[in-house]
């Protein structure tokens, strides 16, 4: 149940932190491209190190665009134009989308290296698992997108 520490001055829901969270996370190839721009001359080792193939830092980047976009509008969604207010309910669809992708990533990368256990794949299945129950049963988070409609 919402308490009013739920609601913001103007009586529409914040975002749940969590699932802010768990838009950082899907945009996570940008701020690592922030995180190598700054570390400039480690920066391409860095993006080496998280991101072999560039092709997959690439598709990354043009699918975190969803999730970045929600995140930029997250804070001041009421003020955005009446066109995106009308549409703000489908980004809670988009996110499960992204999340459908990653698990064809995990799932791929899997049969790539023929099962061979890997700690970081093992936390990215264990968030993706973990998440998309969050948002699956949170019933704020599906307010936050459902309240302009």
């Amino acid at each position: 149940m919402d308490t009013f520490h739920h609601f913001d001055d103007k009586g529409y829901i914040k975002a749940p932190q969590i699932a802010v969270l768990c838009l950082l996370l899907l945009s996570r190839a940008w701020w690592l491209l922030a995180m190598a721009g700054v570390s400039r001359e480690q920066g391409s080792e860095l993006l080496a190190l998280v991101y072999p193939d560039t092709s997959a830092f690439y598709l990354s980047l043009v699918i975190g665009l969803v999730p970045l976009a929600l995140l930029l509008l997250v804070g001041s969604c009421d003020k955005a134009p009446e066109w995106l207010t009308q549409h703000w309910h489908l980004g809670y669809w988009w996110v499960w989308l992204l999340w459908t992708w990653e698990a064809y990533q995990v799932a791929h990368t899997l049969t790539m290296t023929g099962g061979r256990f890997d700690w970081l794949l093992a936390l990215h299945g264990l968030w993706l698992v973990w998440a998309s129950l969050y948002w699956l049963r949170s019933r704020r988070v599906k307010r936050f997108f459902y309240q302009f409609t």
